[in-house]
């Protein structure tokens, strides 16, 4: 679903009732980005008037009303986003996926609810104990067989902590319910959203999997990704489907900041633990990029919200016909898919511009890494940049809420085995102060750090203006990057770390890389 911002850009309809009194009632959420209405009766062949559907600006109403009172069972599928209003007498009423919010009602039938519930809020009350009633840990069941006149008999609700950042609700009410069936799943893949916590297991699998093998003749990748396949491995390399292979994206600029072009495998000069490598594959300067714009749209940045989108605008520009660029944003303490990589830079422009005024807490670090794992983490060259357009500051610096599960310390390591280069763009609190507080220097030190990690450098400025040269200098940087590999003579991956420096015999010449990867 291209360009959905969760719940604030427009869609076909915003919210969707549901009136179904004696069928059930089956939503599942889906990232399609569209609608899908599949009605069925058991006992007879649907006629007109069965199913009656109205729109209104952001609403779609959907009401069951056969004159002789048959069931019709409905089958919605609704995009990302959309709030829903359910209600049946008889009939089950299934949910299953991600909702902003959803109010559903039922008399005597089921409820049958489906979701990641560390990521949704739950409260589901009842008149009387349901029939059946199967759940998942976590929740809290109260039972008040003596409750008052309009009050519940049973509830059940999450137990998130106040300062749990949820996606959105579930609140669904029963008269006599024969079952209720709370069930979990893991979140969705489709989903444009990503909550901050999921960090955790993106580093985890970072710094836990094998380095990549090679699973091709050894060849020199080529503009475009075709490979130039030789006939024989290089001397001294061992060819197997157990060999590894690192790759090492360099930058290479000249003495007056120009990319180099041109330069060939025996141009570089490649050490590992001061052991010179034999360079297998060398992706030149000129092939495409794929490049990652992330939006801190937090509350700490919110004075400086235009000049992010007119930055965010510049870098689009900047941007070659054949490179993709994609934006997420960090707003709602999630991270959001504004667009995923697309060549369509007009489109692109334009989404951006129609961001709304949103804000939050600022989980920087978290977002830092589910920006690198929802798509550049699936790319195999080495030609994939992530600039981070923010003020630098993760909310682990002020106390506030929401900060990061990640520790800084461990996304830097994490930098170190990204298959990307990282440029951090700050709209920097300590370039406009004589004395800028202890928190702001900390967090541009961090960001150059992290920068240095994977080989990019940081970007800063105080204001709009001052940010004027910065990009075609990322632009350059960017288009000066080659991507060399090469099968490491040491194929014994013991977890140590591993330096790595790389030379290129061109005078004057200014490299810039990832100066290392720990050996797993």
């Amino acid at each position: 679903m291209l360009g959905l911002f969760f719940g604030c850009f427009p869609l076909p309809a915003t919210t969707v009732h549901i009136d179904n009194p004696v069928g059930s009632i089956a939503i599942t959420v889906s990232g399609a980005g569209t609608f899908d209405l599949i009605p069925t009766s058991p006992g007879r062949p649907l006629v007109d008037g069965d199913v009656r559907l109205g729109h209104k600006p952001g609403l779609m109403v959907i009401q069951c009303a056969p004159e002789d009172k048959t069931p019709i069972d409905l089958e919605l599928t609704i995009p990302y986003g959309v709030e829903v209003k359910a209600r049946t007498t008889a009939g089950t009423i299934r949910l299953q996926g991600i909702v902003p919010r959803a109010e559903l009602s039922t008399e005597s039938g089921g409820l049958e609810l489906i979701s990641d519930w560390n990521a949704m809020g739950l409260y589901v009350a009842s008149d009387s104990a349901p029939g059946k009633f199967t759940s998942i840990s976590g929740l809290k069941l109260t039972r008040n067989p003596k409750a008052a006149k309009g009050e519940p008999v049973w509830e059940l609700t999450d137990q998130h902590p106040d300062s749990h950042v949820t996606l959105g609700r579930v609140v669904a009410k029963a008269g006599r319910p024969d079952r209720i069936e709370i069930s979990a799943a893991p979140f969705p893949e489709d989903a444009p959203v990503r909550p901050h916590w999921q960090a955790t297991e993106v580093v985890n699998g970072l710094l836990s999997a094998p380095k990549k093998r090679a699973r091709r003749p050894v060849g020199e990748r080529m503009p475009g990704g075709e490979t130039a396949v030789s006939d024989a491995p290089e001397e001294g390399v061992l060819f197997s489907s157990d060999v590894r292979i690192v790759d090492v994206p360099v930058s290479v600029l000249d003495s007056s900041g120009r990319p180099v072009a041109g330069l060939g495998k025996d141009d570089f000069e490649v050490t590992e633990n001061g052991v010179v490598q034999a360079v297998t594959f060398l992706d030149g300067g000129e092939s495409p990029f794929n490049l990652v714009l992330l939006l801190d749209l937090s509350g700490s940045t919110k004075q400086n919200r235009a000049a992010m989108k007119q930055a965010a605008r510049r870098f689009i520009e900047v941007a070659g016909p054949r490179d993709r660029v994609a934006a997420y944003a960090l707003t709602q303490d999630m991270l959001h898919v504004v667009s995923p990589l697309t060549g369509d830079h007009e489109s692109l422009a334009k989404q951006i511009e129609a961001l709304p005024e949103v804000s939050g807490g600022t989980p920087l670090y978290d977002a830092v890494a589910l920006a690198y794992a929802q798509e550049l983490s699936r790319l195999d060259d080495g030609r994939n940049a992530l600039i981070v357009i923010s003020d630098g500051v993760d909310n682990d610096l002020h106390g506030q809420l929401t900060p990061s599960k990640l520790s800084f310390k461990r996304l830097e390591r994490a930098a170190r085995e990204m298959n990307a280069l990282i440029y951090p763009v700050l709209l920097d609190p300590a370039e406009a102060r004589d004395k800028p507080p202890a928190w702001a220097r900390k967090a541009r030190e961090r960001m150059e750090r992290l920068a240095a990690a994977t080989g990019g450098r940081l970007f800063s400025a105080a204001s709009l203006e001052d940010l004027e040269p910065v990009y075609r200098q990322v632009a350059a940087e960017l288009r000066s990057i080659y991507s060399l590999a090469y099968y490491p003579k040491d194929q014994d991956f013991d977890g140590d770390w591993r330096e790595v420096t790389v030379k290129a015999n061109q005078a004057g010449a200014r490299l810039r890389f990832r100066n290392g990867y720990f050996s797993r």
